[in-house]
């Protein structure tokens, strides 16, 4: 018996493959809140970056901050 609309492994990858060379490149961003008195700072994320992990030393008042927020940016190549 033949099951209808199933995809072999090769096609799968053609098909992501293809999805890959219209992408435009994205930077990540990573935005850690002090807890003492609210300053924000954008770094590059990090692998392990997770919203509300505790972040490093604010560089305002040395309180604690966490991450609030993560997000991507398209990057214009020239």
């Amino acid at each position: 018996m033949r099951v209808k609309n199933l995809l072999t492994v090769d096609e799968i990858a053609m098909s992501f493959m293809s999805n890959l060379k219209g992408r435009q490149k994205s930077r990540v961003s990573t935005i850690e809140e002090c807890l003492s008195c609210g300053q924000k700072t954008k770094r590059a994320f990090q692998s392990g970056d997770f919203v509300y992990k505790a972040g490093g030393e604010c560089t305002k008042c040395k309180g604690k901050t966490k991450i609030v927020m993560i997000y991507g940016e398209k990057v214009e190549e020239k």
